[in-house]
């Protein structure tokens, strides 16, 4: 089992809990308070891959086992969360402060693949649940 802690200061620590040793990957573009972590999740489909959201807007995919950033993707302005989209290889979806809008990303793409506005009020948390399919 892996541990991620993200820190003020943009850097995120990989702790493997079996051997202890941990690893440090400076991931943000700069150090000061704009790049701090604000939320980070792992790839349900890969125990090495590491999506990280810093203050700023940034994000990024880390490759936990070689300890590089993978991939930069656009800025966006006052993301407040994000979360993969299981069913969706490499899929996951952002929201933002200021209004309902959800992007949809690609690990793939430096760009969201698609805008889904939500309303008009700011999103706080997403959950993303895969709908079965049904067969005939």
């Amino acid at each position: 089992a892996k541990l991620a802690v993200g820190h003020k200061d943009g850097a995120v620590w990989i702790t493997d809990l079996k051997s202890g040793k941990s690893t440090k990957i400076v991931a943000a573009e700069s150090k000061d308070q704009a790049s701090r972590v604000i939320d980070m999740q792992w790839d349900p489909l890969s125990n090495m891959y590491l999506l990280v959201c810093f203050r700023d807007g940034n994000i990024v995919l880390i490759d936990t086992e070689q300890a590089t950033v993978m991939m930069r993707f656009d800025r966006q302005s006052e993301i407040t969360m994000l979360s993969w989209v299981r069913h969706i290889p490499g899929g996951f979806v952002t929201a933002t402060k200021r209004s309902a809008l959800l992007s949809m990303w690609n690990v793939s793409q430096r760009s969201p693949v698609a805008l889904l506005r939500l309303g008009k009020k700011q999103c706080g948390l997403v959950a993303v649940r895969p709908v079965p399919s049904v067969h005939a």
